[in-house]
Protein backbone atom coordinates (compact mmCIF):
# COMPACT_ATOMS: atom_id res chain seq x y z
CA UNK A 1 0.00 0.00 0.00
CA UNK A 2 1.53 3.35 -1.04
CA UNK A 3 1.48 6.57 0.98
CA UNK A 4 -1.37 8.11 -1.03
CA UNK A 5 -3.64 5.10 -0.48
CA UNK A 6 -2.78 5.02 3.21
CA UNK A 7 -3.51 8.72 3.52
CA UNK A 8 -6.92 8.29 1.87
CA UNK A 9 -7.86 5.37 4.12
CA UNK A 10 -6.82 7.37 7.20
CA UNK A 11 -8.82 10.41 5.98
CA UNK A 12 -11.96 8.33 5.39
CA UNK A 13 -11.58 6.72 8.84
CA UNK A 14 -11.31 10.14 10.48
CA UNK A 15 -14.37 11.40 8.57
CA UNK A 16 -16.39 8.34 9.61
CA UNK A 17 -15.32 8.76 13.25
CA UNK A 18 -16.21 12.47 13.13
CA UNK A 19 -19.62 11.64 11.64
CA UNK A 20 -20.32 9.16 14.43
CA UNK A 21 -19.25 11.72 17.06
CA UNK A 22 -21.39 14.43 15.42
CA UNK A 23 -24.37 12.05 15.39
CA UNK A 24 -23.88 11.27 19.10
CA UNK A 25 -23.76 15.01 19.84
CA UNK A 26 -26.91 15.63 17.79
CA UNK A 27 -28.71 12.78 19.56
CA UNK A 28 -27.81 14.27 22.95
CA UNK A 29 -29.03 17.72 21.86
CA UNK A 30 -32.26 16.31 20.41
CA UNK A 31 -32.98 14.35 23.57
CA UNK A 32 -32.87 17.54 25.66
CA UNK A 33 -34.78 19.96 23.43
CA UNK A 34 -38.41 21.03 23.80
CA UNK A 35 -41.28 19.47 21.85
CA UNK A 36 -41.70 22.67 19.85
CA UNK A 37 -37.98 22.79 18.95
CA UNK A 38 -38.03 19.06 18.19
CA UNK A 39 -40.63 19.64 15.45
CA UNK A 40 -38.75 22.69 14.12
CA UNK A 41 -35.50 20.73 13.86
CA UNK A 42 -37.23 18.31 11.48
CA UNK A 43 -37.40 21.14 8.94
CA UNK A 44 -33.69 22.07 9.10
CA UNK A 45 -32.04 19.12 7.33
CA UNK A 46 -32.80 15.63 6.07
CA UNK A 47 -30.12 14.12 8.34
CA UNK A 48 -31.60 15.67 11.50
CA UNK A 49 -35.15 14.86 10.38
CA UNK A 50 -34.20 11.20 9.99
CA UNK A 51 -32.61 11.20 13.45
CA UNK A 52 -35.83 12.50 15.03
CA UNK A 53 -37.66 9.38 13.82
CA UNK A 54 -35.04 6.98 15.20
CA UNK A 55 -36.63 4.89 17.98
CA UNK A 56 -33.63 5.32 20.30
CA UNK A 57 -33.74 9.11 19.89
CA UNK A 58 -37.52 9.20 20.36
CA UNK A 59 -37.33 7.15 23.56
CA UNK A 60 -34.58 9.39 24.96
CA UNK A 61 -36.52 12.50 24.00
CA UNK A 62 -39.81 11.33 25.52
CA UNK A 63 -38.12 10.13 28.71
CA UNK A 64 -36.00 13.24 29.38
CA UNK A 65 -38.68 15.80 28.50
CA UNK A 66 -41.82 14.30 30.05
CA UNK A 67 -43.46 14.09 26.62
CA UNK A 68 -46.82 12.45 26.09
CA UNK A 69 -46.98 10.35 22.91
CA UNK A 70 -49.42 7.67 21.78
CA UNK A 71 -53.05 7.37 20.73
CA UNK A 72 -56.43 8.27 22.24
CA UNK A 73 -58.99 5.47 21.92
CA UNK A 74 -62.58 6.74 21.99
CA UNK A 75 -65.80 4.74 22.16
CA UNK A 76 -69.35 6.05 21.91
CA UNK A 77 -71.68 4.40 24.41
CA UNK A 78 -75.46 4.33 24.76
CA UNK A 79 -77.30 7.59 25.46
CA UNK A 80 -74.47 9.60 23.94
CA UNK A 81 -71.92 8.93 26.66
CA UNK A 82 -68.26 8.71 25.60
CA UNK A 83 -65.51 6.51 27.01
CA UNK A 84 -61.88 7.17 26.13
CA UNK A 85 -58.38 6.31 27.26
CA UNK A 86 -54.86 7.23 26.30
CA UNK A 87 -52.53 4.42 25.18
CA UNK A 88 -48.90 5.52 25.42
CA UNK A 89 -46.22 4.52 22.93
CA UNK A 90 -42.87 3.05 23.94
CA UNK A 91 -40.94 5.39 26.27
CA UNK A 92 -43.85 7.78 26.83
CA UNK A 93 -45.48 8.58 30.15
CA UNK A 94 -49.14 7.71 30.62
CA UNK A 95 -51.93 10.23 31.05
CA UNK A 96 -55.52 10.31 32.30
CA UNK A 97 -57.58 11.80 29.47
CA UNK A 98 -60.56 12.11 31.83
CA UNK A 99 -60.13 15.90 31.89
CA UNK A 100 -62.34 15.96 28.78
CA UNK A 101 -65.98 15.41 29.88
CA UNK A 102 -67.74 12.26 28.72
CA UNK A 103 -70.40 14.39 27.06
CA UNK A 104 -67.78 15.71 24.60
CA UNK A 105 -66.60 13.98 21.43
CA UNK A 106 -63.05 14.23 20.08
CA UNK A 107 -63.20 15.05 16.35
CA UNK A 108 -59.52 15.42 15.49
CA UNK A 109 -56.10 15.80 17.09
CA UNK A 110 -52.86 17.49 16.20
CA UNK A 111 -49.34 16.25 16.91
CA UNK A 112 -48.76 19.88 17.92
CA UNK A 113 -50.50 19.23 21.27
CA UNK A 114 -54.10 20.21 20.46
CA UNK A 115 -57.45 18.39 20.46
CA UNK A 116 -60.53 19.46 18.51
CA UNK A 117 -63.79 18.47 20.18
CA UNK A 118 -67.55 18.88 20.02
CA UNK A 119 -69.95 19.28 22.93
CA UNK A 120 -73.66 19.88 23.47
CA UNK A 121 -74.71 23.40 24.47
CA UNK A 122 -76.08 23.02 28.02
CA UNK A 123 -78.70 25.78 27.56
CA UNK A 124 -79.62 25.26 23.90
CA UNK A 125 -79.86 21.49 23.34
CA UNK A 126 -79.57 20.03 20.70
CA UNK A 127 -77.26 22.85 19.56
CA UNK A 128 -73.53 22.06 19.75
CA UNK A 129 -70.29 24.01 20.02
CA UNK A 130 -66.72 23.25 19.02
CA UNK A 131 -63.63 23.73 21.13
CA UNK A 132 -59.89 23.26 20.97
CA UNK A 133 -57.88 22.38 24.04
CA UNK A 134 -54.51 21.23 25.27
CA UNK A 135 -55.53 18.53 27.79
CA UNK A 136 -52.18 18.44 29.62
CA UNK A 137 -52.55 22.08 30.69
CA UNK A 138 -56.34 22.55 30.32
CA UNK A 139 -55.83 25.53 27.99
CA UNK A 140 -59.10 25.74 26.05
CA UNK A 141 -61.04 27.97 23.66
CA UNK A 142 -64.53 27.60 22.18
CA UNK A 143 -65.04 27.93 18.43
CA UNK A 144 -68.08 28.89 16.35
CA UNK A 145 -69.96 26.03 14.72
CA UNK A 146 -70.27 26.03 10.90
CA UNK A 147 -73.42 27.82 9.78
CA UNK A 148 -74.18 25.22 7.12
CA UNK A 149 -76.25 22.29 8.35
CA UNK A 150 -74.37 19.61 6.46
CA UNK A 151 -73.73 16.15 7.89
CA UNK A 152 -70.10 16.14 8.97
CA UNK A 153 -68.15 12.98 8.14
CA UNK A 154 -64.53 14.03 8.75
CA UNK A 155 -62.58 16.73 10.60
CA UNK A 156 -58.89 17.58 10.44
CA UNK A 157 -56.82 20.26 12.18
CA UNK A 158 -53.59 21.77 10.85
CA UNK A 159 -51.38 23.99 13.05
CA UNK A 160 -49.93 26.58 10.68
CA UNK A 161 -47.84 28.40 13.28
CA UNK A 162 -47.22 27.71 16.98
CA UNK A 163 -46.16 31.17 18.23
CA UNK A 164 -48.49 32.94 17.99
CA UNK A 165 -50.83 30.00 17.58
CA UNK A 166 -52.52 29.86 14.18
CA UNK A 167 -54.50 26.88 12.94
CA UNK A 168 -56.98 25.81 10.30
CA UNK A 169 -59.79 23.26 10.67
CA UNK A 170 -61.15 21.30 7.73
CA UNK A 171 -64.65 19.83 7.78
CA UNK A 172 -65.74 17.37 5.09
CA UNK A 173 -69.51 16.94 5.08
CA UNK A 174 -72.15 15.03 3.22
CA UNK A 175 -74.49 17.34 1.32
CA UNK A 176 -78.08 16.19 0.86
CA UNK A 177 -79.51 16.16 -2.65
CA UNK A 178 -81.64 19.28 -2.15
CA UNK A 179 -78.52 21.34 -1.50
CA UNK A 180 -76.91 20.60 -4.86
CA UNK A 181 -77.85 19.20 -8.23
CA UNK A 182 -79.29 15.74 -7.75
CA UNK A 183 -77.33 13.11 -9.69
CA UNK A 184 -77.93 9.47 -8.72
CA UNK A 185 -74.50 8.42 -10.02
CA UNK A 186 -72.67 10.71 -7.59
CA UNK A 187 -72.62 11.69 -3.93
CA UNK A 188 -71.90 15.30 -3.05
CA UNK A 189 -69.61 16.40 -0.23
CA UNK A 190 -68.89 19.94 0.96
CA UNK A 191 -65.47 21.19 2.04
CA UNK A 192 -65.44 23.89 4.72
CA UNK A 193 -62.53 25.70 6.36
CA UNK A 194 -62.15 27.52 9.69
CA UNK A 195 -59.22 29.91 10.06
CA UNK A 196 -58.07 31.18 13.47
CA UNK A 197 -56.90 34.54 12.05
CA UNK A 198 -60.40 35.44 10.85
CA UNK A 199 -62.37 33.30 13.33
CA UNK A 200 -64.81 32.36 10.58
CA UNK A 201 -65.87 29.34 8.54
CA UNK A 202 -65.77 29.45 4.75
CA UNK A 203 -67.40 27.11 2.26
CA UNK A 204 -64.76 25.96 -0.25
CA UNK A 205 -67.18 24.24 -2.58
CA UNK A 206 -68.54 20.90 -3.62
CA UNK A 207 -66.67 17.60 -4.12
CA UNK A 208 -68.44 15.03 -6.30
CA UNK A 209 -67.62 11.38 -5.70
CA UNK A 210 -69.17 8.24 -7.24
CA UNK A 211 -72.20 7.17 -5.21
CA UNK A 212 -70.38 4.09 -3.85
CA UNK A 213 -67.32 6.09 -2.64
CA UNK A 214 -67.05 7.65 0.81
CA UNK A 215 -64.32 8.62 3.32
CA UNK A 216 -63.23 5.73 5.54
CA UNK A 217 -63.39 6.01 9.31
CA UNK A 218 -59.63 6.35 9.93
CA UNK A 219 -58.26 9.69 11.09
CA UNK A 220 -56.84 12.00 8.45
CA UNK A 221 -53.07 12.07 7.95
CA UNK A 222 -51.35 15.47 8.01
CA UNK A 223 -47.89 16.00 6.58
CA UNK A 224 -46.26 19.41 6.05
CA UNK A 225 -49.60 21.22 6.00
CA UNK A 226 -51.31 18.78 3.63
CA UNK A 227 -54.33 16.74 4.76
CA UNK A 228 -54.83 13.23 3.32
CA UNK A 229 -58.15 11.35 3.64
CA UNK A 230 -58.46 7.76 2.40
CA UNK A 231 -61.58 6.99 0.37
CA UNK A 232 -63.36 3.64 0.19
CA UNK A 233 -62.15 3.03 -3.39
CA UNK A 234 -58.51 3.41 -2.16
CA UNK A 235 -58.11 6.82 -3.76
CA UNK A 236 -56.96 9.67 -1.54
CA UNK A 237 -58.41 13.14 -1.07
CA UNK A 238 -55.46 15.54 -0.74
CA UNK A 239 -56.08 19.05 0.64
CA UNK A 240 -53.31 21.65 0.93
CA UNK A 241 -54.01 23.92 3.91
CA UNK A 242 -51.73 26.63 2.51
CA UNK A 243 -53.10 26.91 -1.03
CA UNK A 244 -56.57 25.72 0.10
CA UNK A 245 -56.83 23.50 -2.97
CA UNK A 246 -57.70 19.83 -3.18
CA UNK A 247 -57.03 17.00 -5.61
CA UNK A 248 -57.81 13.27 -5.76
CA UNK A 249 -54.69 11.08 -6.02
CA UNK A 250 -54.26 7.34 -6.45
CA UNK A 251 -52.92 5.05 -3.75
CA UNK A 252 -50.37 2.31 -4.60
CA UNK A 253 -53.04 -0.40 -4.14
CA UNK A 254 -52.79 -1.41 -7.82
CA UNK A 255 -49.05 -2.05 -7.44
CA UNK A 256 -49.30 -4.49 -4.56
CA UNK A 257 -48.11 -7.96 -5.55
CA UNK A 258 -50.14 -9.81 -2.92
CA UNK A 259 -53.80 -9.74 -1.95
CA UNK A 260 -54.22 -7.45 1.07
CA UNK A 261 -57.24 -7.80 3.31
CA UNK A 262 -56.88 -4.37 4.89
CA UNK A 263 -55.01 -1.15 4.27
CA UNK A 264 -54.87 2.40 5.55
CA UNK A 265 -52.92 5.64 5.48
CA UNK A 266 -50.17 6.14 8.01
CA UNK A 267 -47.55 8.76 8.77
CA UNK A 268 -44.13 7.28 8.08
CA UNK A 269 -41.08 9.35 9.11
CA UNK A 270 -43.09 12.52 8.58
CA UNK A 271 -44.37 11.56 5.13
CA UNK A 272 -47.64 10.08 3.87
CA UNK A 273 -47.52 6.30 3.94
CA UNK A 274 -49.84 3.56 2.66
CA UNK A 275 -50.00 0.42 4.78
CA UNK A 276 -51.22 -3.01 3.62
CA UNK A 277 -51.67 -6.23 5.54
CA UNK A 278 -52.43 -9.62 3.98
CA UNK A 279 -54.10 -12.72 5.42
CA UNK A 280 -50.79 -14.10 6.73
CA UNK A 281 -50.29 -10.86 8.68
CA UNK A 282 -47.36 -9.95 6.48
CA UNK A 283 -47.30 -6.25 5.72
CA UNK A 284 -45.90 -3.67 3.34
CA UNK A 285 -45.49 0.11 3.29
CA UNK A 286 -45.36 2.62 0.45
CA UNK A 287 -44.28 6.24 1.03
CA UNK A 288 -45.23 9.22 -1.13
CA UNK A 289 -41.99 10.97 -2.17
CA UNK A 290 -42.12 13.78 -4.75
CA UNK A 291 -45.57 12.62 -5.89
CA UNK A 292 -44.31 9.05 -6.45
CA UNK A 293 -45.10 5.98 -4.34
CA UNK A 294 -41.91 4.24 -3.16
CA UNK A 295 -42.01 0.83 -1.48
CA UNK A 296 -40.18 0.63 1.86
CA UNK A 297 -37.86 -2.21 2.85
CA UNK A 298 -39.88 -3.24 5.89
CA UNK A 299 -37.13 -5.49 7.25
CA UNK A 300 -34.78 -2.59 7.88
CA UNK A 301 -37.21 0.10 9.08
CA UNK A 302 -37.15 1.60 12.56
CA UNK A 303 -39.89 -0.46 14.16
CA UNK A 304 -40.77 1.49 17.30
CA UNK A 305 -41.33 4.84 15.58
CA UNK A 306 -44.60 3.96 13.86
CA UNK A 307 -48.10 3.07 15.00
CA UNK A 308 -50.96 1.59 13.04
CA UNK A 309 -54.69 1.11 13.66
CA UNK A 310 -56.39 -1.82 11.91
CA UNK A 311 -60.02 -0.68 11.95
CA UNK A 312 -61.30 -3.79 10.14
CA UNK A 313 -59.55 -6.27 12.38
CA UNK A 314 -60.37 -4.17 15.47
CA UNK A 315 -56.86 -4.02 16.84
CA UNK A 316 -54.54 -1.24 17.89
CA UNK A 317 -51.09 -2.40 16.84
CA UNK A 318 -47.44 -1.37 16.76
CA UNK A 319 -44.88 -2.33 14.11
CA UNK A 320 -42.38 -4.94 15.29
CA UNK A 321 -39.97 -6.36 12.73
CA UNK A 322 -41.83 -7.66 9.69
CA UNK A 323 -45.08 -8.60 11.41
CA UNK A 324 -47.76 -6.96 13.52
CA UNK A 325 -47.91 -7.24 17.30
CA UNK A 326 -51.28 -6.49 18.85
CA UNK A 327 -51.16 -4.05 21.76
CA UNK A 328 -54.76 -3.14 22.59
CA UNK A 329 -57.70 -5.22 21.31
CA UNK A 330 -60.81 -3.09 20.77
CA UNK A 331 -64.14 -3.38 19.02
CA UNK A 332 -65.74 -1.73 16.00
CA UNK A 333 -67.21 1.29 17.76
CA UNK A 334 -63.80 2.68 18.71
CA UNK A 335 -62.11 5.68 17.13
CA UNK A 336 -58.36 6.20 17.39
CA UNK A 337 -56.50 9.54 17.32
CA UNK A 338 -52.74 10.06 17.34
CA UNK A 339 -51.59 12.51 20.00
CA UNK A 340 -48.37 14.11 21.21
CA UNK A 341 -48.00 16.83 23.85
CA UNK A 342 -45.81 18.42 26.50
CA UNK A 343 -46.91 20.18 29.71
CA UNK A 344 -46.07 23.78 28.76
CA UNK A 345 -48.94 26.25 28.67
CA UNK A 346 -49.87 27.86 25.35
CA UNK A 347 -51.63 31.12 24.49
CA UNK A 348 -54.86 30.47 22.67
CA UNK A 349 -55.70 32.89 19.83
CA UNK A 350 -58.14 35.68 20.63
CA UNK A 351 -61.32 36.07 18.66
CA UNK A 352 -60.79 38.12 15.52
CA UNK A 353 -62.53 41.51 15.65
Amino acid sequence: MDDAEGYEINRQTQLHTKTLLDTDVFIEILSRTSLKAFHIIRCTSKHLEKLTYNSHVLDLFKGKNNVLHGVIVQQKKVWGSIERKFVSSCGSINFDIGCIPNSCTILATSLNRLILGECDCPDEYPEKFLFICKPTTLDCRTLPFPIYKYIAVKFAMVVMRSNPLHFKIIRLSYAESDDVTNDHDYENFRLELFQSTTWEWRDLGNIRLPYYVHPVSDEAIISKGVVYILLSNYQILQFDAYSEEYVIIFSPSTNINYMSYTSRLIKFEGKLGFFCLNGDRMWGIWVLIRNQWVEVDVISINADAHEWWDYRNNELSFFTGKRIECVVPVNRCHEVFSFCSDFETITMPRRFI
